[in-house]
């Protein structure tokens, strides 16, 4: 399950077709990736085997957030703090459109604070999610902070500037040249430490019009598609850096003056799919599709500009509310995506928990390549195997916490010489659990599905 799980770990992206703000400003550009992947047999099994286990993984964090609702305990998440890089990679002319590097700061300032009002719902709009919806919103409680020292442990501020030619087009979508200095990039930072956000300018390439907003794919997507987990992180046009202060700023256009396209993409790093479905492309009708989330109402297609409520969703699974086009991973402008809902804040949680697929402890890797371990059968009825494949470090303990951190079970580790551990939390509730493995040297976290 852990090869299939790492395949598919999200790419999104959002193409303009035209400046006009009365137009579509918002194309997904993910399509034309979908559409690569499913016409290859292989790619696509493993594509439809992922999403099979996306669903039902997100199904058992739904159980769980349920029933901790009805014990009035409801999900109320530690704040993560996650260092942020910004790599600006344009020509001085661009650099300049933005107002130099003062007003580049200033943008970078006012960014911050859209995302992180955002992620912790507490964004002045909130309030016009409609009555049907309010109880739905998700609060991710996720901070993001401007790095303030490099890798190296040195000051510095996160913000890096790579000045291109005046004859730079821009970067064509997915190509990971922005990524390296010697293809014309910005290097990334260090992956386990930082969150690497480049501004640039992105053009569709091929047969596409316009120009592409923003794409995103974290750490483990990038290891298994490009061979390097630092090609992770976040590309966005540079003129939806930020959020509008004054009419003399240029932005791509009104529906993207907001800062919402990073709110949008950063959705996507942290696993969540369009909210009309993971694989339909935008401007197509299915009502069969869907984002695997379990609170977000089945929709038929993509939403742009900014809807009138209400708006009915699928008649297959009609919900009151409509569709939830003001949702965060929609196509609406930036006046009108004000929310993320529960179901998304938990499954964007987990990639941040350890174990998850973007927050990792800095020694992991080295403690990962030293022990070889695997968790099986997963999913499981509560019965299930740690195995290593060879001899391991000292490991002192054998610790199974619930989705909240809760200790489940707990076992001390006095032979390092067993190879296969068997553990029993039969009885537990259905869910996802972590198995918290505790070495001399760090700990490795996997997960469980109980079903």
């Amino acid at each position: 399950m852990k090869k299939i799980f790492a395949i598919a770990l999200l790419v999104g992206v959002m193409i303009s077709g035209a400046v006009d703000v009365h137009g579509q400003d918002r194309i997904c550009g993910n399509d034309l990736l979908m559409q690569e992947t499913m016409s290859n047999p292989a790619s696509k099994a493993r594509m439809e085997a992922y999403f099979e286990q996306y669903d039902a993984e997100n199904k058992l964090i739904a159980e769980q957030s349920a029933r901790a609702a009805s014990k009035g305990t409801g999900t109320e998440y530690y704040k993560t703090v996650i260092p942020v890089v910004f790599h600006i990679v344009l020509t001085q002319a661009q650099i300049d459109q933005l107002g130099g590097t003062a007003g580049i700061t200033a943008r970078i300032n006012s960014q911050l604070d859209v995302i992180n009002e955002d992620f912790s719902g507490k964004n002045a709009d909130i309030s016009g999610v409609p009555a049907s919806f309010q109880p739905l919103i998700g609060k991710a409680n996720i901070e993001f902070a401007l790095a303030k020292r490099d890798p190296q442990g040195k000051a510095k501020w996160g913000v890096v500037y790579e000045i291109k030619d005046p004859s730079f087009t821009g970067f064509a979508a997915h190509d990971y040249s922005v990524k390296r200095k010697s293809l014309g990039g910005s290097e990334p930072w260090d992956n386990t430490k930082y969150l690497n956000i480049w501004v640039t300018l992105i053009k569709a390439g091929g047969t596409s019009q316009g120009q592409v907003l923003g794409y995103a794919y974290n750490n483990v997507y990038a290891l298994q598609q490009y061979g390097d987990a630092n090609y992770g992180g976040v590309v966005m046009h540079y003129l939806t850096l930020g959020r509008r202060t004054s009419i003399l700023q240029a932005f791509y256009s009104q529906n993207t003056d907001k800062g919402r396209t990073l709110t949008h993409e950063l959705g996507h790093y942290f696993n969540l799919w369009h909210i009309w479905g993971k694989s339909t492309p935008s401007g197509q009708k299915s009502c069969i599709d869907d984002d695997g989330i379990q609170d977000t109402p089945l929709q038929e297609e993509s939403n742009f500009n900014c809807p009138q409520t209400p708006q009915p969703n699928c008649p297959s699974a009609p919900h009151p509310g409509g569709e939830m086009f003001m949702n965060f991973m929609d196509y609406s402008g930036d006046e009108c995506v004000i929310m993320f809902s529960q179901g998304q804040v938990d499954r964007m949680r987990t990639e941040t928990a350890p174990g998850g697929q973007v927050h990792r402890p800095t020694d992991l890797p080295a403690v990962e390549y030293n022990n070889k371990v695997e968790i099986g059968p997963n999913p499981s009825t509560g019965k299930f195997n740690v195995y290593f494949y060879d001899k391991y470090d000292r490991l002192d303990n054998i610790i199974v916490t619930n989705f909240y951190g809760q200790v489940v079970k707990q076992i001390a580790v006095t032979d390092q010489q067993q190879l296969n551990y068997n553990i029993d939390i039969a009885g537990v509730a259905a869910g996802m659990y972590m198995v918290q493995l505790h070495f001399e040297n760090g700990t490795i976290t996997k997960k469980v599905a109980i079903q």
